[in-house]
């Protein structure tokens, strides 16, 4: 699954969902598309309905990896380099 807000990209994954075919009238301008490749990516019902629900999940598992990766920056910032001057 890809969530995006951007509106090219989303098109852009649409067209490689669907083995990079044009499916729906696009309101977009060309966006690069050629040689570009394509495969079928589609969710079957179960999956959608199980991404569903992982998706209301989101903004928890991203806090939590967030406050994981600020405790690292900080415990790994008082850790004090090697300095090969001092060999």
């Amino acid at each position: 699954m890809a969530v995006t807000n951007d509106e090219g990209l989303a098109e852009r994954l649409r067209l490689i969902r669907n083995r990079a075919e044009v499916a729906t009238i696009s309101n977009s301008k060309s966006i690069g598309l050629a040689n570009m490749l394509g495969w079928n990516y589609r969710m079957t019902e179960l999956e959608a309905a199980i991404a569903i629900e992982q998706l209301k999940k989101l903004d928890s598992v991203n806090k939590h990896r967030q406050d994981l990766a600020m405790f690292l920056t900080k415990e790994l910032s008082e850790i004090k380099r090697y300095n090969p001057s001092f060999c």
